[in-house]
């Protein structure tokens, strides 16, 4: 028999209710099965290190060791010494955490967060002592199969990792993600699963607790890694005492030390569960075990502790853990709510489908939450009216249901544990409606001019927003997206799970902080509030509006859907942001009273495409920051707009960090090369030129070479590839149009050399000639971190060719535009990290060929129906070329044709 430690059941609670320093895990004892489905019949008759199975057994620290009368083997009655823990069910002990794994209905004693208990017992002297304790919420499913829903895969994977002895890629497993997602579960399954019954000598679970206390930590530890293969014989005589009193005596260093031997004498699975600090992993694990044989998986909220763990992935993988998909998602509610995974269309219950899409549309795909929620309704009457009833109050409930209460509880940690700086970036996100995509470059800009973020270490207020936007990925509290795949940043957006932005809609409306007008809100008047939101379903007229909010205290207004003219009044005196992104029936009369709104730093007028002209009052916002017109129909900016000394988004300041212009030409290109010499914190430029010469000359000689450009556009004829482009560490983004450049070989050859180049955009002749070819670098490798390959109307390339060992890193090739030849496509096997071949062209008609055609008489039908079959014809034959490369493609990329 091979036995394991599992997680404790409470910790200890001071008489004033706080956590000692000393709150850590106690562990229990309990015999490994390796199956979790054997029954509780199959366990020796002994109570020695067994979980006891009634539900009305005593919990017990480390230290309370019980004596218990039963027989040995040949039946003679004994005293054996045995560590209990609280049984709830009589399926073998699974360790659970108190934060992150979804809770069960059928668990018989739950217990409420900071709930004490009295128990008697005795201490490692024989004395009989009343110890109060803590017991942690338990949120387990248990022995469920309902926990694994969904989750079977991600199971298999770390098995498998874990399985690899050899490889130190698998070390160490980090499981990370948003409170919620049942990364407890998951190890947990992995932990026992038959699978590694017998991979290793040694093993023990972990849960983290708080206050962390790592001499505490480190003992239990050890203790844990002790039993976990102890012998009879050493549990009958008092070794666990023994150990625990010899190391009450070492210091942290000793026992650090301890722990270091153990894994390297022998192969121990380790879980650390719940990790919140990257120093929690340096104090428990300081040096990572040369015993290839020992693993150690960790789950944590925070991307930043996960990979720390890893060693930034040198000793292990980091497995981000997902919402469920959508279909396991239903399946896991309806296991809760009817116990099994019927579907309500069996039922033919189409009252009962269409509320459980709303609640799965709270749920998100949050385990936690469904299995809460299916839990609560699982008691309840299973009518249409009944779910009804909590769609329609779902936010208030799950704030003040105790039935409910769990989720809020799990997912507010997050909340808790952010510093004060993020706190108010995180609650800044509720200005934005349910299910809406934010955009990284909107929430950093207004960051930065509302003064959430400063300039420090040389650093932007800009570029330090931007790390707020990253740590809050990093600890799961926003969902990263990308809105557009030629976007430099490989994440430019993000969403808010329905759960999160509930939390932050409630903190901030406590704070006073923002305010949401929409439909069904209190009319009551509101006060002072910051930031006010106007809802797209808001039908309000003016006195309504001036009557909730005390618009005088506003620093910022957001509108989403029709913009209303009274919603922009010289009442808001200290407004600093006007948003107005994306708004509908926005004029440009409505503008008229923007020139009061002296405070005014942020101003977005964004995809308006009804303004086609500025006011010259513009120039009286002299605090302006940023004007974001882009999608309008704004040709010209007001000659006013020179006063605006603080703007970031126009030529001539040297703040300003993009730019664009058009009609360079020989004469205006010398003033043009002074003026970006002088923009040392440019990050975006885009050139366009006028007439048929083009760019050619006009951008050679740049005094100063760019150092922060990270996208760089050039349209119009340039031949030659200016020298300065090399000298662009951090350019991301390249595209060019129509600069039919001559020096084939060089110029793919500077290109190849770019560090950082990322996306790559070839279009309308960038090259002159027939041929495109991407060849190896005589030192180090070309194009080293591309990842997107667009070359779009390439209409004379007859050759396009990869050479073996070119662009490790890219994963997706699109080709698009009118041919009048077939391409040869080669090289495509050696693309290593190719996921996706995307193919939209069209063959153009031969036209000598359609003029001897009609000269000779044939109909025209006859020769449209020819031309069609020759171009069906040349693509299949294309398709089938690429297919074959692609196929012998390690990588087994697919292709797309459009």
């Amino acid at each position: 028999m091979q036995y394991c430690v599992s997680s404790p059941a409470l910790f200890p609670v001071r008489s004033d209710g706080g956590v000692p320093p000393a709150a850590v895990l106690a562990f229990a004892v309990v015999p490994f099965q390796g199956s979790q489905t054997e029954k509780d019949s199959a366990k020796p008759a002994s109570t020695l290190a067994t979980a006891t199975s009634s539900t009305n057994d005593h919990a017990v620290s480390l230290d309370e060791i019980t004596e218990d009368e039963s027989k040995d083997a040949d039946g003679n009655k004994v005293d054996a010494k045995s560590l209990t823990r609280i049984r709830t069910r009589k399926d073998p002990v699974k360790p659970s955490s108190s934060s992150d794994t979804a809770t069960s209905s059928t668990i018989d004693h739950a217990v409420a967060l900071g709930e004490t208990k009295e128990d008697e017992s005795k201490d490692a002297d024989g004395k009989n002592v009343v110890t109060k304790s803590l017991t942690r919420i338990r949120t387990g499913v248990g022995a469920e199969e309902s926990q694994l829903i969904g989750r079977q895969r991600e199971i298999l994977e770390v098995v498998e990792l874990i399985s690899n002895k050899d490889s130190q890629r698998s070390q160490v497993i980090s499981v990370w993600g948003m409170g919620g997602l049942g990364k407890t579960t998951l190890v947990n399954g992995v932990y026992y699963s038959p699978k590694l019954s017998d991979k290793f000598e040694k093993r023990v679970f972990v849960t983290i607790m708080r206050p962390f206390d790592p001499s505490e930590h480190l003992r239990r530890l050890i203790v844990g890694l002790h039993e976990g293969s102890s012998t009879k014989e050493e549990l009958l005589g008092n070794s666990v005492s023994n150990t625990k009193k010899q190391l009450a005596l070492k210091s942290v260093e000793e026992l650090t030390k301890e722990v270091a031997k153990l894994l390297e004498t022998k192969s121990c699975l380790i879980v650390l569960d719940d990790l919140s600090s990257t120093t929690e992993w340096d104090l428990i694990i300081p040096d990572f075990p040369q015993q290839m044989q020992t693993k150690i998986i960790v789950t944590t909220r925070e991307q930043k502790i996960a990979e720390h763990c890893t060693g930034s992935g040198k000793h292990g993988t980091v497995h981000n853990l997902k919402v469920l998909e959508p279909e396991d998602a239903i399946h896991l509610f309806n296991r809760k709510v009817f116990g099994d995974t019927r579907d309500l269309v069996d039922q033919e219950n189409p009252e009962l489908i269409k509320e459980r899409k709303q609640i799965l549309k709270k749920c998100d795909g949050l385990p936690l939450a469904i299995v809460v929620i299916g839990g609560f309704l699982a008691n309840r009457p299973k009518t249409g009216a009944e779910w009804r009833k909590l769609n329609e109050n779902i936010s208030a409930e799950l704030e003040m249901n105790p039935e409910l209460g769990m989720i809020r509880t799990v997912l507010g940690k997050s909340y808790d544990g952010l510093p004060y700086e993020l706190k108010s970036c995180f609650l800044y996100l509720s200005i934005f409606p349910e299910d809406h995509t934010i955009s990284q470059r909107r929430l950093v800009r207004r960051w930065a001019v509302e003064g959430y973020s400063s300039e420090r270490r040389g650093k932007s207020s800009n570029a330090i927003a931007e790390t707020y936007f990253i740590e809050l990925k990093n600890r799961s509290m926003i969902l990263p997206s990308q809105q557009s795949v030629y976007s430099r940043k490989s994440i430019d957006s993000c969403k808010v799970h329905d759960l999160i932005r509930d939390i932050a809609i409630s903190k901030s409306m406590e704070e006073n902080l923002v305010f949401r007008l929409e439909e069904g809100c209190a009319l009551s008047n509101h006060g002072t509030i910051r930031h006010l939101s106007i809802s797209s379903n808001w039908k309000g007229d003016q006195s309504e509006f001036e009557s909730i909010v005390d618009l005088s205290r506003i620093r910022s207004l957001s509108v989403f859907g029709r913009c209303k003219p009274f919603y922009i009044s010289d009442k808001m005196m200290f407004l600093r942001v006007l948003d107005l992104e994306g708004t509908i029936g926005l004029e440009y009369h409505h503008l008229d009273n923007i020139w009061k709104l002296l405070h005014l730093k942020y101003l977005s007028l964004r995809d308006c495409d009804d303004i086609d002209l500025l006011p010259d009052s513009l120039g009286n916002l002299r605090q302006l920051q940023v004007l974001d017109v882009r999608g309008t129909r704004v040709n010209a900016l007001p000659k006013t707009i020179i006063h605006l000394r603080k703007l970031q988004f126009i030529k001539m300041l040297t703040g300003l960090r993009k730019l664009g212009v058009t009609g360079i030409n020989k004469k205006n290109g010398p003033a043009f090369r002074l003026a970006i010499s002088n923009l040392s914190r440019l990050e975006s430029l885009s050139v366009s030129s006028a007439g048929k010469p083009g760019l050619r000359g006009c951008l050679d000689g740049v005094s100063s070479p760019l150092e922060n450009l990270q996208s760089l556009k050039l349209y119009g004829n340039l031949e030659k590839l200016p020298e300065w482009i090399k000298e662009l560490p951090h350019l991301v983004k390249l595209k060019l149009s129509g600069t039919r450049l001559l020096e084939h070989d060089a110029a793919m050859e500077l290109l190849g050399k770019l560090p950082k180049l990322e996306i790559l955009v070839l279009s309308w002749s960038s090259f002159q000639g027939e041929e495109l070819a991407f060849k190896s670098l005589q030192a180090g490798i070309a194009f080293e971190s591309l990842r997107v390959l667009r070359l779009a109307g390439i209409t004379n390339v007859k050759s396009l060719k990869f050479e073996e060992g070119v662009m490790p890193k890219l994963e997706r090739l699109q080709v698009s535009g009118a041919l009048y030849n077939e391409i040869d496509f080669s090289g495509l096997e050696f693309l290593a990290s190719i996921n996706e071949v995307q193919l939209r062209v069209s063959f153009l008609w031969d036209r000598e060929r359609i003029e001897a055609a009609l000269d000779s008489g044939t109909s025209w039908d006859k020769i449209e129906e020819e031309e069609r079959q020759e171009h069906a014809l040349k693509e299949g034959e294309l398709k089938k070329k690429i297919q074959d490369q692609l196929a012998r493609n390690a990588n087994e990329p697919i292709l797309t044709v459009r």
